[in-house]
């Protein structure tokens, strides 16, 4: 798995002790050709939470589902900043996009292996295209800590793949 995660002792998270839950959930299924990992992950969860005490089930399952979008309104809005468990787990998901270009790029080889099923050409468009979005939004990463961190070299990061990669905009 490629995600890396900063610790959670370094932010006031509000559900501390489900944040295990969620890191170990949270990509449980994963297929980089499928389009519901997310919800796949939430249902093995759901499943799992059955058999055990766990009483937050749902609260995360319903924030592994709610990841798929990668943006609320605090990403949208130069402005506001986000505070919540969801923001932070959006935040820590994305936190490799903001690291020094040498594990950035240990990242995007990694990344590179998982699409392995795709000819050059379209991983290249594709990847753009993805990359392309996330400098389009005001907001990368929406907690106030994170975006003081990370936004600017996560734009240098991104921006650095997409020349790279040389895929002309769509």
């Amino acid at each position: 798995m490629t995600m890396q995660h900063h610790s959670i002792r370094s932010f006031a998270v509000e559900r501390v002790h489900m944040s295990s839950s969620i890191s170990y959930f949270f990509s449980i299924v994963y297929d980089p050709v499928a389009k519901d990992n997310e919800a796949q992950s939430a249902a093995v969860l759901r499943e799992f939470s059955k058999e055990t005490t766990l009483d937050s089930s749902s609260y995360v399952a319903n924030l592994i589902e709610g990841s798929a979008s990668h943006c609320t309104e605090a990403h949208m809005d130069p402005s506001s900043y986000g505070s919540d468990d969801s923001h932070y787990f959006l935040d820590f998901d994305m936190a490799i996009l903001g690291a020094d270009a040498e594990d950035y790029d240990q990242y995007r080889k990694e990344i590179r292996e998982e699409y392995n099923h795709l000819d050059a050409t379209t991983y290249a468009q594709e990847r753009s295209k993805v990359l392309r979005m996330f400098l389009q939004i005001p907001n990368i990463y929406a907690t106030k800590e994170f975006r003081e961190s990370y936004e600017a070299k996560a734009r240098a990061n991104i921006q650095r793949e997409i020349d790279l990669l040389g895929a002309p905009s769509s």
